[in-house]
C-alpha cells in the first residue's frame, strides 16, 4: 500500500514539475526540448495507470 501511495505522489510530482517547466516566469527563456516533454508525459500516464491498478488490486 505505501508503494502504491508513493507512488501517486511522485506521479503527482513529476506532473508539476513539467508544468512548472513551462512557465516563462520560472524558466525565463530557456527552451526544453519536446521530446523531454512527451517522455515525461508518457512517463506520468504510465505510473498514473500502474498506481490505479496496483490500488484496485489491493481493494478488491
Amino acid at each position: 500500500m505505501t508503494g502504491a501511495v508513493n507512488s501517486l505522489i511522485l506521479s503527482f510530482a513529476l506532473s508539476i514539475i513539467l508544468f512548472a517547466a513551462y512557465n516563462k516566469t520560472i524558466v525565463k527563456a530557456y527552451k526544453q526540448p519536446a521530446c523531454l516533454k512527451v517522455t515525461g508525459g508518457i512517463v506520468v500516464i504510465a505510473m498514473l495507470y500502474l498506481v490505479i491498478k496496483a490500488i484496485i488490486s489491493l481493494i478488491i
